[in-house]
């Protein structure tokens, strides 16, 4: 679906490798993850998680409900070219002629937080889940005057919904 020469950030992605680090605890879980992500240049990821489950049996059942909070922050480089445009003068007078040049730019920041409530009903052999989640993306990538060629992003709310059996 990606092209060499599509606009998205990440179409240009080859490969990647990434690890995940688990701590478990009555209190809180927490969640850590490192990725490399692999084309002519790489960009490196992070990720950290917060969450606590909660587990509800309903009295006289095997039946349950579990819902959990998580805290999430993805920071990350992002490597890019920047292409600007210089105004060429001659003796301080413009001559309508610009030239155009490139530049190589890696960035190291947070990209995004969010907030997500799932809840889970556990009825026998089957199981429904329902999550909401919050994401405010982060120190999106700007182009002066050029919006165009700017990074789109705004706070998004949405609601994952799934069934399951276990067979």
């Amino acid at each position: 679906m990606y092209k060499d020469n599509s606009q998205v950030v990440q179409s240009a992605l080859k490969s990647q490798a990434k690890i995940i680090l688990l701590y478990n605890t009555k209190i809180v879980n927490v969640t850590g993850g490192a990725k490399a992500k692999f084309n002519s240049r790489t960009d490196f990821g992070v990720t950290g998680v917060l969450d606590h489950l909660f587990i509800y049996i309903i009295p006289g059942t095997k039946n349950a409900i579990a819902t959990s909070l998580s805290e999430y922050v993805y920071a990350g480089a992002q490597n890019f070219t920047r292409i600007y445009f210089k105004k060429n003068y001659i003796l301080g007078i413009f001559n309508r002629a610009t030239s155009r040049g490139y530049r190589k730019c890696k960035r190291v920041h947070t990209l995004s937080y969010k907030m997500s409530k799932q809840v889970v009903l556990v009825l026998g052999k089957f199981n429904a889940s329902v999550t909401g989640s919050y994401v405010l993306p982060k120190n999106l990538i700007a182009v002066a005057n050029r919006p165009d060629l700017a990074e789109r992003g705004k706070d998004i709310f949405y609601v994952t919904a799934g069934l399951g059996v276990r067979l």
